[in-house]
């Protein structure tokens, strides 16, 4: 079974390269080297990981990666090896950022969240979500801008339109609400495509234990231990 596989191997994937570092990196470093070593046909190597590199221009950036790969790989690679994500708008088709008056305007006004998804690609709090918030240019190519604080996107909002933050923050939450219902109803229509896509994560800090009992429903007595510190 082991000689076939080296018989027909063509092809090493490793997804989350960027966990392959240490000890562990070390060791899959030389398993592989020891499998291509054994296989009859060259074998092509190929990482992929969403969290890679991301401070520095782009050249910098795919100059680090080929670095890793030729490290944990035991084969050269060049920066021209490394391709990165390709990112299109979803609303607008130009970096055109509505001005403070389109942002105050469109801000005094209520959202139906029943609109349909051409309403939602021309309104000017989307426009500048995804121009200021979602993306970015760096070196003449279109990136994911860093995350940031939701307090943080309510502060520049109500900095651009001269709104009052509690305002930006209502407003926001309805912009995406409103997101989500038109993209479930493209997605329920068989669309691929999503219209400014967006997560939101929270952070919780650990806790100590949790315990509970096996019964069911209100039944069920939980007891949290409180944690340090």
């Amino acid at each position: 079974m082991r000689d076939a596989i080296y018989e027909h191997l063509r092809f090493l994937v490793f997804d989350e390269l960027h966990t392959y570092r240490g000890r562990q990196g070390a060791d899959v470093a030389m398993l592989i080297r020891r499998i291509c070593s054994r296989c009859s046909h060259d074998v092509l190597c190929i990482g992929t990981s969403a969290t890679m590199v991301s401070v520095g221009s782009i050249a910098s950036q795919r100059e680090q990666v080929a670095q890793v790969a030729t490290t944990l790989f035991g084969r050269p690679f060049v920066p021209e090896q490394v391709v990165h994500e390709t990112l299109t708008r979803s609303l607008s088709f130009c970096n055109i950022v509505p001005t403070g008056a389109e942002l105050a305007a469109a801000l005094q006004q209520c959202i139906n969240p029943e609109d349909d998804a051409d309403t939602l690609k021309a309104h000017p709090v989307a426009i500048w979500l995804e121009n200021l918030v979602a993306l970015e240019e760096r070196d003449g190519e279109r990136v994911r801008r860093k995350p940031q604080r939701i307090s943080e996107i309510i502060a520049a909002l109500a900095q651009a339109s001269g709104v009052a933050e509690d305002v930006c923050r209502q407003f926001l939450a309805d912009v995406l609400q409103w997101t989500s219902t038109v993209n479930t109803r493209l997605q329920d229509a068989g669309q691929r495509y999503t219209i400014l896509p967006f997560k939101l994560h929270q952070f919780i800090s650990q806790t100590g234990s949790v315990y509970t009992t096996l019964d069911q429903d209100e039944s069920r007595f939980i007891t949290l231990e409180p944690g340090g510190v």
